[in-house]
């Protein structure tokens, strides 16, 4: 996992997928930077699966601005996407900074992606 750069400091973002028990899915990146580079709470990411076409949509920033959470709709369509890929790339913008990409390493979460369906009563 490669760090992101931001104004002031570098941080390893995280890769958050997960609900309390029964709760909807949640889908996060939890950037470790503030993110306010846009007015309101939706933000411009970039987001790519192994070799597909990257895509560039909006997320929600979360309290802290610190953490980007893709909309509530869209959590199941990515954990089944997540759940078929070796790698996920995810890019932002932090406040007062270039572009940051972070790149996970997501083999592995099919598993984890069942237990998420089971403790999350997805369908």
């Amino acid at each position: 996992m490669e760090r992101s750069r931001g104004w002031l400091f570098k941080t390893v973002p995280t890769l958050a997928v997960g609900c309390e028990h029964g709760a909807a899915l949640t889908f996060s990146v939890v950037t470790g930077m503030d993110t306010t580079v846009e007015p309101g709470v939706a933000r411009t990411v970039r987001i790519q699966f192994d070799r597909d076409t990257p895509e560039v949509t909006k997320w929600n920033q979360g309290a802290t601005h610190r953490v980007l959470s893709a909309p509530p709709e869209q959590a199941v369509q990515l954990a089944e996407r997540l759940s078929r890929a070796t790698r996920f790339r995810f890019t932002f913008v932090p406040f007062n900074a270039e572009p940051s990409a972070a790149t996970f390493a997501v083999r592995g979460f099919t598993e984890r992606w069942r237990t998420l369906q089971v403790r999350c009563a997805i369908k």
